[in-house]
């Protein structure tokens, strides 16, 4: 099951399940507060990025809920599922 996890400098979720706060594995999304605002970076299983675009979300989870709309195409087919699932679990983004 997927779920965001705290990182050292904002938020991520490991696409094969494992706990994005322990390890960093592909693909996986994280997101970033800095000075700008919130960013976001879909880093795909082929090694590389793709920066997603927020807009400008007002909270965490506003940004968790746009990092994954904005990802599904880059992730592809496979993933949908459980990032649509991640979208409605409650207390996620």
């Amino acid at each position: 099951m997927l779920s965001w996890c705290r990182t050292e400098d904002g938020w991520a979720v490991n696409l094969d399940g494992t706990s994005a706060a322990q390890q960093f594995t592909l693909p996986r999304i994280e997101i970033h507060s800095g000075p700008r605002g919130w960013t976001c970076a879909c880093h795909l299983g082929n090694g590389t990025s793709r920066l997603v675009s927020l807009g400008h979300p007002a909270s965490a989870t506003a940004a968790m809920r746009a990092g994954i709309e904005g990802s599904l195409v880059a992730v592809g087919e496979q993933y949908a599922t459980a990032l649509l699932g991640l979208l409605g679990a409650p207390g996620s983004a």
